[in-house]
């Protein structure tokens, strides 16, 4: 390991950098994908809500499911392996349950504007909203991985 950004060469088997330079990214995404949904207040607004829930899921599938097997190599999980004896699966298999579980928080806080609606949450209604909540926006981040190769 390389002592670049590093307070001191032993830095990276410390207690402190586990949370402040390992985990930094996961927490920093579970953080935001747990508590945007949950206690940040919003104006009433579809477009407000529509932000706060493509914010809270980007942050639970990019931060928590598709970046942490992208360490197992080098990054995050490689450190995690040499320094404190967890294994890239158990990590990414963390990361990417939290990422699951979190993405439904925030699925709940939209679909729960459904029941105000006349006549309540429909099929219809539920179908639409998630397809316009979370397979669009999946399907442009694919379309944008496929046209960078």
């Amino acid at each position: 390991m390389g002592v670049v950004n590093e307070p001191s060469v032993a830095f990276a088997n410390t207690e402190a950098s586990l949370f402040l330079y390992w985990l930094a990214p996961q927490v920093v995404a579970l953080a935001v994908a747990l508590l945007l949904p949950t206690l940040v207040p919003v104006p009433p607004s579809w477009l407000s809500e529509a932000f706060v829930f493509q914010l809270a899921t980007a942050s639970a599938v990019l931060g928590l499911g598709w970046a942490p097997p992208l360490g197992v190599a080098d990054g995050p999980a490689a450190g995690l392996a040499r320094f404190w004896d967890i294994t890239p699966t158990v990590y990414v298999s963390v990361s990417a349950g939290a990422g699951a579980f979190l993405v439904q928080i925030a699925g709940m806080r939209m679909a729960g504007h459904l029941w105000v609606e006349p006549r309540g949450p429909t099929r219809r209604r539920r179908v639409l909203a998630a397809l316009g909540h979370a397979v669009v926006p999946a399907a442009g981040w694919a379309l944008a991985v496929i046209a960078q190769g």
